[in-house]
Parts: C-alpha cells; sequence; structure tokens
C-alpha cells in the first residue's frame, strides 16, 4: 500500500535550530500543496506529514506520505554523514518516481504493461536506515533481472538489499474463457459496454 502518513523526529542542542526548519515547512507546504505539520515536543521537533493511501500496484493514484517527507528531510541542513547519504539516495533514486525510472527498472512493454513501484515502509534509525518497496514487472521479467539491474547501482552507494517473497505474475490471456465470462457479467451489471480490460498486480 502507499504509506498514508510518515513521521520523522529531529533533536538539537540548540532549539534556535527548529526555526528555519520550521519555516521550511511553510515553504514545503505551499510548493507540494501537502499535509505537512512541524511542532516542538519536548526538547525535539516532530514532523508528520499525511498522504493518501492506494494499491500497492497502482501507486500513481496516491500521495505516498514517505517520498514527501524525505524531499523534505532532504532540504535540510541536519543530517548526519550517513543519514544524509541514505536520504540523498533515496530522492535520487527513487523519490516520487512510481515506474521505478532512476533505477532503470521500468520495463516497458509496448505501453500495456509497466512496472509499478511503491514505497510501503522506510525507517531511519541511529544505526541504520531501511526502504522497503513493492516492484511488480511485466510478466516476462525474471527476478534475476531485476537483482542484476538493482545490485551494483546499491553497491555503488553502500547500501545492501535484502531479498524478501517473490511472487511470479499471474497472466491469462485477455481472450481466454476466464477473462471473457467475468467482462462480459461486468458489462452486464455495470451498462458499461465500451470498456476494456486492464492488467494490475
Amino acid at each position: 500500500m502507499v504509506a498514508d502518513w510518515a513521521r520523522a523526529v529531529l533533536s538539537s542542542p540548540d532549539k534556535d535550530d527548529y526555526n528555519p526548519i520550521m519555516s521550511e515547512g511553510e515553504d514545503f507546504k505551499k510548493e507540494k500543496n501537502c499535509n505537512i505539520k512541524i511542532k516542538r515536543v519536548g526538547k525535539s521537533l516532530e514532523i508528520k506529514i499525511k498522504g493518501k493511501s492506494a494499491h500497492g500496484s497502482l501507486p500513481e493514484k496516491g500521495e505516498n506520505a514517505l517520498c514527501l517527507l524525505m524531499d523534505f528531510l532532504g532540504r535540510l541542513p541536519v543530517q548526519g554523514e550517513e543519514t544524509g547519504d541514505f536520504i540523498r539516495f533515496f530522492n535520487q533514486y527513487i523519490g516520487y518516481n512510481t515506474k521505478g525510472e532512476d533505477l532503470k527498472l521500468n520495463f516497458n512493454k509496448n505501453g500495456s504493461e509497466e512496472t509499478s513501484l511503491c514505497v510501503g515502509q522506510a525507517h531511519i534509525g541511529q544505526t541504520e536506515a531501511m526502504v522497503t518497496i513493492n516492484l511488480r514487472t511485466p510478466v516476462d521479467v525474471e527476478e534475476h533481472k531485476v537483482y542484476e539491474i538493482l545490485e551494483p547501482v546499491l553497491a555503488k552507494e553502500n547500501i545492501g538489499i535484502i531479498k524478501e517473497k517473490f511472487q511470479p505474475p499471474l497472466y491469462v490471456e485477455k481472450d481466454s474463457p476466464l477473462v471473457q465470462t467475468l467482462l462480459s457479467a461486468y458489462r452486464t451489471i455495470t451498462g458499461l459496454w465500451r470498456s476494456e480490460e486492464r492488467r494490475v498486480g
């Protein structure tokens, strides 16, 4: 799912460091027309962003709060070296892209099948940082091809990868009896006789 909220907590021994961040938040809110709230909580500064959830196969239909937060954090001068490198990597190679373009994962098959990249989780702590992405590719793209492209990019940035669950795409020809029966029932019930089938993850 597209993340519909994200939160960061910053800390500084000098509370005056928070003033330019809050000012930057107002500018960011106007630029992105997003729901960002920044407030002092004790000795820390809390940043919250609300987005819009969407299914992981159609991330372009939502507004990813994690991507907004990483964009905002990338504009601040408060990052440690490793934290800053991770945020820079995220914004350079992932950002708001939902087709995997900057990671060279945008497999496009004649405009009908495209890669779908959805950022579902991200975490930056004192000792580690991670981001979880859900990647859906055209049916003929094999798992090893994805890693052949991805691993050199990550190695160059000194970032590791944890391979999680891989599910081969389920594909049924659009003129198969199953698809045509379902499409006929859909058209009969909705009255949308000119509707076209669409394959999604």
